[in-house]
């Protein structure tokens, strides 16, 4: 064989196998990093582990009421001031023994303890967004919040506990609170998500 058509062979080898390489590296763009972050979304999984519902309202209400009754009782006449001490002292009674199975709607703080694992290859994200959803004793949906968590600086497999408060309106005993965490989230969604605001337009 002519040396000459060897190196030109060789020649024409080394430029296909070039275009090969480009090509699949073209078919291959890099992953955009808002789909990068939404599949890292699914790599976390969700353990609740408990909730306290604490009365942040009531305590004022009350505090207050005993400071006007007071003030009462010193402007008014005396015959006025028994007829209402025996209001207030069946109010107090009501206060005592189910004050909290009568009052209407009002806001109070929750408490969350929750476990984050994550299982991801991947570098994880600086904290996700979790549901917050509130119902009532008939278990209809009466709001959901989003609330972040961070999770930064988390390996495969690790396990995280974290606990976080949230106010919450138009609470009524009786109510419930559940954790939902949505894993796959459409993609006309992102941007009411928290993990997205760095790739936002």
């Amino acid at each position: 064989m002519n040396p000459k058509e060897v190196v030109v062979g060789q020649r024409v080898l080394f430029c296909a196998f070039t275009l090969v390489v480009v090509l699949l590296a073209s078919g291959c763009p890099q992953q955009p990093p808002e789909v990068r972050i939404a599949e890292t979304r699914t790599q976390y999984f969700l353990e609740p582990t408990g909730l306290l519902v604490q009365e942040i309202e009531a305590e004022a209400a009350a505090e207050v009421a005993a400071e006007v009754a007071a003030e009462a009782a010193v402007a008014e006449e005396a015959e006025v001031m028994e007829g209402e001490a025996a209001a207030e002292g069946a109010m107090e009674g009501e206060g005592e023994e189910g004050t909290l199975e009568e009052q209407g709607p009002r806001t109070v703080t929750v408490l969350f303890d929750l476990i984050v694992r994550f299982d991801g290859l991947r570098e994880s994200l600086p904290g996700i967004t979790i549901e917050i959803v509130h119902t009532d004793p008939f278990d209809k949906e009466k709001a959901r919040y989003r609330q972040w968590v961070e999770t930064d600086g988390m390996e495969k497999g690790n396990a995280r506990q974290l606990s976080f408060e949230r106010e919450i309106p138009d609470y009524e005993s009786g109510d419930e609170f559940s954790i939902e965490f949505r894993e796959h989230i459409p993609r006309e969604e992102w941007g009411d998500y928290r993990e997205f605001e760095s790739v936002a337009p």
